[in-house]
């Protein structure tokens, strides 16, 4: 976690910090704090460990090329991402879920150029609006 809001937070200011580590009780060393997560807060949680994974020098990794590192935990958040737009998980849009996408699209963008990962951006996109935050300083005068 620390080294997502160190390493990639810079360079796509999505999440605050503080709310982010209440919600998830980053700190907390709790064996059962991640196993009921929601769909979509599992998709984030993924999500930000995919983008990190590339930073570290744990010895899990081994000799695994940097670049390579987050590979497993983005086929996990793209099976969660999956699962939730299969199940209808959510009847509405999120927030979170627009985060969850936006993490995974960013991975997916990095590591390398796909359709795939343009057609999420797209949905990206997609969700902002019908979340409407295309509106959000739409009353602003400039």
């Amino acid at each position: 976690i620390d080294l997502y809001f160190h390493r990639v937070q810079p360079s796509i200011p999505l999440l605050h910090k503080p709310r982010f580590r209440r919600k998830y009780k980053v700190g907390v060393f709790n064996n059962e704090r991640y196993a009921r997560l929601p769909l979509e807060d599992a998709l984030v949680l993924t999500a930000v460990m995919a983008l990190s994974a590339r930073y570290s020098n744990s010895h899990y990794f081994g000799s695994t090329v940097a670049k390579d590192r987050g590979k497993v935990f983005a086929q996990k958040a793209a099976a969660l991402y999956a699962e939730i737009i299969r199940s209808d998980a959510i009847d509405e849009s999120s927030l979170t879920f627009l985060h969850g996408c936006i993490l995974l699209a960013y991975y997916m963008q990095t590591y390398e150029i796909t359709t795939r990962g343009w057609l999420l951006i797209g949905t990206c996109c997609r969700l902002g609006v019908e979340l409407g935050l295309d509106q959000t300083d739409a009353e602003a005068t400039i």
